[in-house]
């Protein structure tokens, strides 16, 4: 039976922007939350509601508050690990808004020249750059500068639709990943030399590492992770996990803080791996779900596994001495 791959286009230089341990035992565990103010773990987008909800507490006591108070309803959201600053998208206008301070008095200020109503925004793992996608057009297009000097970069128009997206800190680079069906899968350079094939079948996610021009990308049906070093130069491809290693149809992949470990979210198998960068090694984590996503939460290895509605929330703590899973409830409405 001859292999499928995935199509991965690199966009380069673009003038775009001015060994497997045993599993340990993890519980998910809830308790009612207790009276804390400020959002201690981050913010979150809920789709369902529009809107973005703060995290308050920390661990066992945290809550999901109520849809914070922004212009109105949003559509699509990428917001800052840090919690300093988001990206939306205005339901009505369909501008793209840059909305800061939002532990303190929200500001929220249209990014002039963006494109509007894009469909995905992604962050650059330090957060720095940002790239917006609109699925039904094929524009794309990279914004630097963030937060504090935002440049929107010429929009562009890719063919086809990716099934997953990825840019670095300083916005130079962009990967976009797309299903060929049998044809295989693909690596090319648009406005660049690089183009290679990739022993994948479907890549479902992927992202750069902080402030290094190297990506890692998680093909779903093939249960492999993928390590591409130094883009564009050589761009040599390492195999990190694979299904030996419990990789199993893996839907988010992303970086610690340090670049010593990526993390992995497996709808499979219900489980998170850690994948080290410096050994190979994999620990798995179950949390007796299907994650759907790796939410960036404030830290250095703590991400939401789904959405916070219609639920259960869950946020897996990677910086705890035991990694964990816990339920974070919904604060009762007032």
């Amino acid at each position: 039976m001859s292999r499928r791959h995935a199509l991965l286009a690199l966009l380069i230089a673009l003038p775009l922007a001015g060994e497997r341990a045993a599993a340990p035992k993890l519980r998910i565990t809830a308790r009612q939350p207790d009276r804390v103010g400020r959002p201690a773990l981050g913010l979150v987008f809920d789709p369902a509601a529009g809107g973005l909800r703060p995290i308050r507490g920390i661990g066992l006591s945290a809550r999901i508050g109520a849809p914070m108070p922004l212009l109105g309803p949003i559509t699509v959201a990428a917001v800052s690990p840090l919690g300093d600053f988001a990206l939306i998208v205005d339901a009505e206008t369909g501008r793209v808004l840059l909305s800061r301070n939002l532990l303190n008095s929200i500001e929220t200020r249209p990014l002039n020249s963006a494109i509007e109503r894009p469909s995905r925004i992604v962050l650059s793992p330090a957060a720095t750059s940002a790239l917006l996608h609109d699925d039904d057009t094929g524009r794309l297009q990279v914004i630097t500068g963030l937060p504090d000097a935002p440049r929107p970069g010429r929009a562009i128009a890719l063919a086809g639709r990716p099934t997953a997206l990825a840019v670095s800190d300083d916005g130079a680079a962009v990967l976009a990943a797309f299903a060929e069906g049998e044809a295989g899968a693909l690596l090319l350079a648009v406005g660049g030399p690089l183009r290679l094939t990739l022993p994948a079948a479907y890549v479902s996610a992927m992202t750069f590492l902080r402030g290094r021009p190297d990506a890692v990308l998680a093909d779903q049906r093939g249960n492999q992770i993928f390590l591409i070093q130094d883009l564009p130069g050589r761009a040599n491809i390492l195999t990190l996990a694979g299904e030996h290693d419990g990789i199993a149809a893996p839907v988010a992949v992303a970086g610690a803080g340090g670049n010593h470990h990526v993390f992995v979210a497996n709808a499979g198998t219900g489980s998170i791996a850690s994948v080290s960068l410096e050994d190979g090694s994999v620990r798995l984590y179950p949390c007796q779900c299907r994650p759907t996503a790796l939410h960036r939460l404030q830290g250095n290895a703590v991400f939401g596994l789904t959405d916070p509605t219609p639920g259960p929330f869950l946020v897996f703590d990677g910086d705890a001495p035991e990694p964990r899973v816990f339920f974070v409830p919904l604060e009762p409405a007032q």
